[in-house]
């Protein structure tokens, strides 16, 4: 079994069986007839690793599934799991429970990890003209430290040493960042601005910011080197300013916004010798009391096009609390944007710092992620490796890729893709799938690696099947008495007798209002065991006396060579309804083909349908066939509610805008061999 919980569905296999046709079926649980049901859970925290326990009303018995979110992009089915944590901070934990009334409830709830948080970085420096010789100062000391990654302001990093020197192009200021990593899991990070290559009669405006509360910011402004008088002037970028004369040791103004925003501040100072000069820089204003950001994006895709390269930016922010409302990009190179993901267009390779903004929609929070990426060169080396696990059709994929500031995209071989780095997928039917992960490089490296993967879809051993003990006259229609006949270990049924109606009984009786051909599926699954199957059976209800009238064949009649085939109440497929009327006598029919007089189900080969799931249309491919493709859709009560015959040149786009949320059976028939494939509708 396999559950999605965002559109609640569940992932069942079908074993055919007596020659009967089985329709591949997915049950659609939502919440809007379900009962009152109620989820929580419980915590253990030990240092890293945390003990989840859920906790449902009503009771375990009655859960079809478990499906946790642990707030760092991992998950698991497991009913009580286990799980790590690789850094410090604050995680919201979700658990989604499905029960077998169609239940479904969803509990969230914090989860704090601070093992190894007691750690700090700071670094010293030595300038000499343009050269600067540095030196990090960490607790722990250096021998629990794992990796140094410097920034120093001009494009330019390091990584690994705790001593870099690093020579500069040009005079002026520069915010140099160490971050520093160590073994426990902790991470700390220290940025501070230097001065370099000033000579005499030169100044340096440097600005810091010493202290935030919500909306009011404590800034500190000063002069390198020293002077005895100093005139500093800021404007505060909302239309603000504030000057003042005073020495060189500094200006400290406390200023305080009216709103959320992201504001250019800068300081401008005059020296009583007369040397001039101008610091400026970007900050982000927001008050998270409502709404809390969270600014993040992956590079999907780094190529080169032409002269230059395109780069491929997927924005994976989040505003817990609230939506995002402005997306900001700033790629380095003196451009932006204000789309939601980005790509852009490099003329020249280089180390560029990007970072994406984001403001939530009520204006509450504001956030900035910043990453320097190198583009061009191909100087950088990486190597993309993965491993995985199989649990039926669920597949949990482990990245073993090496390189620096890894991007991420896998292609599943089933025409899904993710950007996770440690994504799980669950595979629509079993086979064999070539699975692909290629890594990005911040230092502008690609590499990919493909395996072919097997998934055998198998759980537990059990097999669905029911036989019809009694069909009796009641009233206006007719009361069909169901034997639930199948084999295995599983908990739980559910019926859907083909008329809109259902059951979870095990040996339900179902009444008919009206005489007629329907197709009744039975699935037993189990959560725990894992083991589902489904079997379907079409059942005559009424008779053949309420079904053919002999007094209406007329073979003379000229009927249309339209395919539309029905499915006579006799059991027999006719081509169209005038066949079925004229020809067979037939009272009353159902729309699509009968399901049981030996049509074979075949895969079409290179059948693909995307995007699944779907809003506002699909395309459809295959390979080309001599003759063309008759299509129906049905719903999950076995109703057609679209039918077309497409040609034969292998593509072919449909409009799903009118279809309602939910799951659907595609039907693609060709000569006597017929197609089934589900398709799920998100609006």
């Amino acid at each position: 079994m396999a559950v999605n919980p965002i559109n609640n569905l569940l992932n069942y296999k079908y074993t055919p069986m007596k020659n009967q046709f089985f329709s591949f079926l997915i049950i659609v649980m939502t919440t809007a007839t379900a009962s009152a049901c109620e989820a929580s859970f419980t915590t253990v925290v030990d240092g890293s690793s945390v003990a989840f326990d859920p906790s449902t009303s009503p009771g375990p018995g009655d859960v079809l599934s478990y499906f946790w979110e642990f707030g760092d992009g991992s998950a698991s089915y497991d009913n009580d799991p286990v799980h790590n944590y690789a850094e410090t901070g604050t995680y919201v934990a979700c658990l989604t429970v499905i029960f077998w009334d169609s239940c479904t409830a969803v509990f969230c709830d914090e989860i704090v990890i601070t093992e190894g948080a007691d750690c700090t970085a700071e670094f010293l420096y030595v300038a000499d003209g343009l050269d600067v010789d540095f030196e990090a100062v960490t607790f722990p000391g250096p021998g629990d430290v794992d990796n140094y990654i410097w920034y120093f302001g001009d494009g330019s990093t390091d990584e690994g040493d705790d001593d870099p020197a690093h020579e500069y192009a040009e005079p002026g200021t520069y915010e140099v960042c160490v971050v520093v990593y160590f073994e426990g899991g902790c991470v700390a990070e220290y940025c501070d601005v230097i001065s370099v290559g000033l000579v005499d009669g030169d100044c340096a405006a440097i600005i810091e910011i010493w202290d935030t509360d919500g909306f009011s910011y404590h800034f500190f402004g000063f002069v390198e080197p020293e002077y005895a008088e100093v005139e500093y002037t800021w404007t505060f970028g909302d239309g603000t300013s504030f000057s003042e004369v005073w020495s060189s040791e500094g200006s400290d103004p406390t200023h305080v916004y009216s709103e959320a925003g992201i504001y250019t501040v800068c300081l401008s100072i005059v020296t009583g010798s007369g040397c001039t000069d101008e610091a400026c820089i970007e900050i982000i204003v927001g008050d998270s009391t409502e709404s809390s950001c969270e600014a993040f994006f992956n590079i999907t895709g780094i190529f080169p096009d032409g002269d230059g390269w395109v780069v491929n930016f997927n924005n994976e922010s989040v505003v817990t609390g609230g939506a995002v409302g402005e997306v900001l990009w700033y790629f380095g190179d003196g451009t932006v944007a204000d789309s939601y993901d980005a790509e852009h267009f490099y003329e020249a390779p280089g180390t560029y710092e990007v970072c994406v903004v984001i403001i939530s929609a009520d204006g509450s929070c504001v956030d900035e992620y910043c990453v320097d990426i190198t583009i061009g060169g191909g100087a950088g080396e990486c190597e993309a490796d993965f491993d995985y696990e199989t649990d039926g059709l669920l597949v949990v994929f482990e990245d073993n890729s090496d390189g620096m500031g890894l991007a991420y995209s896998w292609s599943f071989g089933d025409g899904a893709i993710s950007y996770l780095a440690n994504p799980e997928h669950i595979y629509a039917a079993p086979g064999v799938y070539e699975v692909c992960l290629t890594v990005f490089g911040l230092d502008s490296c690609v590499d990919t690696y493909c395996e072919e993967i097997e998934i055998d879809g198998a759980g537990e051993d059990c097999m669905a099947y029911f036989e019809v003990d009694d069909i009796e006259p009641s009233g206006d229609g007719w009361l069909v008495s169901f034997s639930n006949e199948s084999e295995g270990d599983y908990e739980g049924q559910i019926w859907l007798f083909g008329d809109g109606d259902g059951s979870i009984s095990s040996d339900p009786d179902h009444y008919y209002a009206a005489a007629g051909v329907y197709l009744v599926c039975l699935t037993i699954g189990d959560s725990t065991l894992g083991c589902f199957d489904t079997y379907c059976q079409e059942v005559l209800v009424g008779g053949l006396d309420d079904c053919v009238d002999p007094a209406l064949i007329d073979s003379s009649f000229a009927c249309t060579d339209e395919y539309e085939p029905v499915c006579g109440c006799n059991g027999i497929t006719y081509d169209n309804a005038c066949y079925a009327e004229n020809f067979g006598g037939v009272l009353f029919w159902s729309e699509g083909p009968c399901l049981t007089d030996g049509v074979e189900e075949e895969v079409l080969m290179g059948m693909r349908i995307a995007p699944n799931p779907a809003s506002n249309f699909i395309q459809i491919q295959w390979e080309p066939t001599p003759q063309p493709l008759q299509m129906h859709v049905l719903n999950m009560t076995g109703q057609i509610v679209y039918s077309s015959l497409l040609p034969g040149s292998g593509r072919f786009q449909l409009a799903t805008d009118q279809l309602e949320n939910g799951l659907y059976i595609l039907q693609f028939l060709s000569g006597t061999h017929m197609f089934t494939q589900q398709l799920i509708i998100q609006h």
